[in-house]
């Protein structure tokens, strides 16, 4: 058997991410809410098995509600786009304390799980179209499910983002308030400051300040140049062009007013990357599916499938497919020229590579360290410590226990015999009882293992299943 290569169209249509998921034996929480009647209404039933939660369960669920929904009257609009709707807030309303609360404030690791929530969900209901892209009515009529296709995606990754954006106001509210795509240039910054006295904002007026309405305009900015390449192929160099400026314009103004909140933190400036390129990824792969979806609908009684015989459609999905290869290929290319070339010399160190071959469990030492040996530390503050070798802010918020300060002098040692290049920069901001600061031979001098606080640490350390360096 040949070797399959990945495509980046996968990215388009189904990537089966719920399978890798689900097959992970340390998922946090249930995704989605359980379930144990039929959903009812007076205009339609959807009949199911019970679903307990899982994705396994959940997307049997799903594409038994592509399959089976139907109407009753068929006066009365369909009621289960909105059914469907309800659900999915429910679930990402049950899910996000549960995660928050699971890792404890830590921003990376709650978002890292909610983006898979996020993906799996919108993989789920691209799978479920394109098993069921239309149903019967008990009148016999045969029906689309775009409709619920593409109002449930967009729920998804507007529910994602928005939720997002509250935690930015938290971990990095730098990034917060700043609307990630400026059409507008410096006009922007005038009107935002006149935008509280305005009674009734128009959807212009929205767009400049509202990350939602932001995003709509993001995505149908890039609609208005999916026509335009689906026109004639005289119009692939010009709007390949056009993306190619456009983009990067957007991406540069988004950097430069993050910049100018956060005084060049390169940290800062790498999520921001990450995150604007996720948003916009996101958004072009979504839209992108939606039209190659809406020309399938040209065809109703057939079923979803990439390999129909060469048409007028399939031709259309091809350079459709051929504009998302060359749009992602920008998207990374202008996010991934500036991460990798222009940041990456502020954000790597001599002693990073001694780190990372370490490979210290941060979020282990910080769970089991947190409350008893310092307070008033966030999970990002303290991986950072370590990245950056500066325990200042670790000595500073020492927690009033006895021994605090000389446990945490104990790990750095434990640290450093692994890491001798780490050791000698962050010797130096640590200090004394006399505020002197210590070398890396004084500190190493500082504590020894027949300490009793050095002991607590250690028993701590086996209790919370940690290993350090010997």
């Amino acid at each position: 058997m040949k070797p399959k290569i990945p495509s980046r169209h996968l990215h388009i249509y189904n990537r089966k991410s719920y399978e890798e998921v689900s097959e992970n034996v340390e998922i946090p929480a249930n995704f989605y809410q359980k379930l144990r009647a039929h959903m009812e209404t007076s205009y339609m039933v959807v009949p199911y098995d019970v679903v307990d939660g899982t994705i396994d369960s959940t997307h049997t669920f799903f594409r038994e509600y592509y399959k089976n929904r139907y109407n009753h009257q068929v006066s009365i609009p369909d009621d289960s786009v909105d059914l469907l709707l309800g659900y999915l807030i429910q679930s990402f309303e049950q899910f996000t304390p549960e995660i928050e609360n699971k890792f404890k404030g830590s921003f990376s690791d709650a978002m890292n799980w909610l983006t898979k929530w996020r993906d799996v969900s919108i993989d789920m209901m691209k799978n479920a179209y394109e098993l069921f892209p239309i149903y019967v009515t008990e009148q016999e009529k045969t029906l689309s499910n775009y409709i619920l296709l593409k109002q449930s995606v967009k729920l998804i990754y507007q529910t994602y983002f928005q939720y997002i954006d509250q935690m930015l106001h938290r971990t990095y509210p730098e990034v917060y308030d700043i609307i990630p795509f400026n059409y507008w240039g410096q006009e922007l910054f005038a009107f935002q400051d006149k935008a509280k006295e305005l009674a009734c904002p128009s959807e212009e007026d929205m767009q400049r300040t509202d990350n939602l309405h932001n995003r709509d305009l993001f995505a149908h900015k890039y609609s208005e140049y999916m026509e335009r390449f689906l026109c004639s192929s005289k119009e692939t160099d010009s709007v390949c062009s056009e993306l190619k400026k456009e983009f990067g314009d957007l991406f540069r103004d988004f950097i430069e007013r993050v910049n100018a909140k956060a005084s060049f933190n390169p940290e800062i400036l790498k999520f921001a990357t990450e995150y604007w390129k996720d948003i916009a990824i996101t958004i072009i792969s979504n839209e992108l599916y939606f039209k190659i979806a809406s020309l399938q609908q040209e065809r109703p009684k057939k079923k979803f499938s990439l390999l129909s015989r060469v048409s007028g459609i399939r031709r259309k999905i091809l350079r459709l497919e051929d504009m998302f290869a060359i749009t992602d290929r920008l998207l990374v290319g202008i996010c991934d020229l500036y991460k990798d070339h222009h940041l990456s010399k502020y954000l790597s160190d001599p002693w990073s590579q001694e780190l990372r071959d370490l490979n210290l469990p941060y979020r282990k030492l910080f769970d089991a360290m947190a409350g008893e040996y310092f307070s008033g530390v966030k999970y990002e503050q303290f991986k950072y410590c370590f990245e950056s070798a500066d325990m200042s802010l670790l000595q500073s918020k020492c927690s009033s226990k006895e021994g605090a300060y000389g446990a945490i002098r104990y790990l750095i040692i434990r640290v450093g015999k692994k890491c001798p290049t780490w050791f000698k920069e962050v010797a130096k901001s640590l200090t004394n009882a006399n505020g002197d600061a210590y070398t890396h031979l004084t500190l190493a001098r500082s504590v020894k293992d027949d300490k009793e606080f050095a002991k607590a640490f250690r028993k701590l350390m086996v209790i919370n299943d940690i290993v350090l360096p010997k």
